[in-house]
């Protein structure tokens, strides 16, 4: 019987495939978000008002870019220069910090993270209760053996 759980927790290790390497990282490309994406212009007014709301957000704060182009950007806010936001992007692979110049921002919003105590609390007992029924179960089966 021991062969058996053995085996099958292997499987079910093997087949999720969550640790298995990448053979090339994953890229972005803006060509298909430029060609379906409808360019948008900026009023000036809106860059310098854009530029005082940005300036006022401390560094850290998670924001969402729409760009002119099209595309956007999620990251953390690095800084503010005259007339670029520096933006380090959220993504799976660590990338350079981003240059963007307010002209090309449509739209800059923040981001939160609805971090709830009582939600994570409960996400952990809930774990720790299967791991403890799963290791009854194993404990169990052993012991019949």
């Amino acid at each position: 019987m021991q062969r058996i759980i053995a085996l099958a927790s292997i499987a079910a290790l093997l087949s999720s495939g969550c640790a298995l390497p990448r053979a090339t990282p994953a890229t972005f490309s803006t060509a298909h978000a430029q060609a379906g994406g409808i360019r948008q212009t900026v009023d000036p007014r809106d860059v310098e008002d854009r530029r005082k709301y940005v300036e006022q957000l401390p560094a850290g704060t998670t924001v969402r870019i729409d760009l002119a182009d099209g595309t956007h950007l999620t990251g953390t806010l690095m800084g503010v220069e005259h007339d670029v936001v520096i933006v380090q992007p959220k993504t799976r692979l660590p990338v350079a910090s981003r240059r963007i110049p307010l002209q090309s921002i449509v739209s800059l919003t923040t981001e939160s993270r609805n971090f709830n105590v009582g939600k994570a609390l409960a996400i952990g007992v809930g774990a720790g209760a299967a791991s403890f029924f799963v290791l009854f179960t194993i404990a169990m089966t052993l012991l019949d053996d």
